[in-house]
């Protein structure tokens, strides 16, 4: 194992990789990629349009959105550590293998380097003002991890909504360019713009669905860790109602999940055979499968579980981006 110098000592880098959970970094990174070459490169590929964005600054952003997200991790550990003690001893690394000062400095070094690539991205492409997105993701991440997670549903819906933004700061960065390059083709024929519409609901609809998974998979996580929470006086949804609640709660957002699903098939995709397989197949089916395991999860080793296997259902979600890039294709 690669050995990192820091402080005199040498520290192995696998605690530092586990500190900003690279799994899920690399899922941020494809998500972002996933909006922008399987969700908006197929609609302007219609018209033969191209990214104004080009493909360095989109890595800066894809950067900038990895840092701010690795420093949130970090600092979520970091005051996370006295309930980390008791619902997962094992597994910490705050105060164990990292001296607790030093994480504070890699998360002050981290989201540095984001807000730094996030305010070089946003005035390099003459939008300034999309730089205050980086301060209010970094500023809602700290409250998060020092205030919000405490309060009933507040820190749940926020980590929600975080999540969801990462398609959405894609087409931030990407459709205003687009929009201002070809706007006279744009208003020579109306059509475009409606086909530019639906491309907006497509990374809306993307984005929907990462807010409600996550909703649902932040929930289970409470009911996971409620012994921890409940020592450290945290007043999460299980503590506060009762877990049958917070279960009722899940699943009722997990069924809102699949009415979503076929409401967007019924609206957008009917016709569309490989698009209701996928949804059937890859999404449905194994939202309403979660649902069981749900209700009959009575330990934290069940409700771990049914969490990582959301996490699967959010990965595939993500996928569809496939069908769906080769459906706009051949339109």
């Amino acid at each position: 194992m690669p050995k990192l110098f820091l402080g005199k000592k040498y520290i192995s880098m696998k605690f530092y990789l586990k500190l900003i959970r690279w799994p899920n970094l690399l899922i941020i990174i494809f998500t972002m990629l996933a909006i922008r070459y399987g969700v908006i490169y197929p609609f302007l590929k219609l018209y033969q349009f191209e990214f104004v964005l080009s493909n360095l600054n989109f890595g800066i952003l894809v950067l900038a959105t990895v840092f701010i997200g690795a420093g949130g991790y970090v600092i979520n550990d970091y005051f996370d550590r006295r309930i980390d003690m008791t619902n997962k001893p094992g597994e910490v690394v705050v105060g164990t293998h990292i001296e607790r000062r030093k994480v504070m400095s890699l998360h002050n070094i981290l989201t540095g380097i984001g807000l730094a690539l996030g305010f070089f991205l946003s005035y390099n492409i003459d939008q300034g003002s999309f730089a205050f997105v980086f301060i209010i993701i970094s500023g809602a991440l700290w409250f998060y991890s020092t205030l919000y997670k405490r309060q009933l549903l507040v820190g749940n819906i926020l980590i929600a909504l975080l999540t969801a933004l990462v398609p959405l700061l894609v087409v931030l960065y990407d459709v205003p360019g687009v929009l201002k390059q070809y706007q006279v083709i744009l208003v020579q024929n109306p059509i475009y713009y409606e086909e530019m519409k639906y491309m907006m609901y497509a990374a809306v609809m993307f984005s929907g669905f990462a807010f409600l998974t996550t909703f649902v998979r932040e929930i289970i996580k409470d009911i996971q860790d409620m012994e921890g929470d409940r020592d450290c006086g945290r007043n999460t949804l299980p503590i506060a109602w009762g877990i049958p609640v917070a279960k009722g709660v899940s699943v009722f957002l997990i069924i809102a999940t699949i009415f979503s699903l076929l409401f967007i098939y019924y609206i957008f995709l009917q016709g569309n055979t490989i698009s209701l397989i996928y949804l059937l197949v890859a999404l449905i089916a194994p939202l309403l499968s979660l649902i069981m395991f749900i209700l009959k999860a009575n330990s934290p080793k069940d409700y771990k579980f049914s969490s990582q296997f959301l996490k699967v259902i959010m990965l595939l979600g993500l996928l569809y981006v496939v069908p769906f890039y080769f459906t706009i294709s051949h339109v």
